[in-house]
């Protein structure tokens, strides 16, 4: 399993504390402010997964998650947000996300998601 886990969050704010995290973790995260960066230096070598910070200014992190899809993404995307509410987890799974993780959260739970995520992306291979 590739413990690369591409991080994209357009307001900044939670993806140097989830690229702490995650590295702490074992992971290999790579923090991209915006989709375009992304979709520009994104490797083929399909990552554990994509964290999209749903949480940006406006529809944001949704328009994030509709132009991986548009943009023939089809690797595992785990939304995040600072709140639990059900809406805006509705919203993220229906603009492409595969799940969804609220925080606060422990680093366990965000682990355990994410290797979820790698899992079934390896079991499709």
């Amino acid at each position: 399993m590739d413990e690369r886990v591409y991080i994209i969050d357009g307001a900044g704010r939670s993806g140097v504390a989830l690229s702490f995290t995650l590295s702490a973790a074992g992971f290999d995260p790579l923090f991209y402010p915006r989709l375009s960066l992304f979709l520009a230096h994104a490797t083929e070598t399909p990552p554990a997964c994509i964290l999209v910070d749903v949480d940006g200014p406006g529809d944001g992190g949704l328009e994030t998650l509709y132009g991986l899809r548009a943009g023939g993404i089809s690797w595992p995307v785990i939304a995040v947000s600072a709140t639990d509410d059900p809406g805006v987890a509705a919203r993220a799974l229906s603009a492409g996300a595969d799940d969804f993780v609220a925080a606060p959260f422990a680093a366990g739970d965000l682990v355990q998601v994410i290797r979820s995520a790698a899992s079934l992306l390896e079991s499709a291979r």
